[in-house]
């Protein structure tokens, strides 16, 4: 039914979300910073010099 298959769909987001968070934090935690990341004092990561 409609109302099962939304009740799916929102278990798998919310899961997917969490999941996306703290693999997100993590990959920030070791130097792998998101696009347009920048510190608490407003300054952005250099590039990598190897790009």
């Amino acid at each position: 039914s409609l109302t099962t298959l939304s009740t799916i769909n929102m278990t798998r987001i919310k899961s997917t979300r969490v999941y996306d968070r703290d693999f997100q934090q993590h990959l920030i935690n070791n130097g792998v910073y998101p696009n347009a990341y920048e510190y608490l004092d407003r300054s952005v990561p250099a590039e990598p010099s190897n790009l």
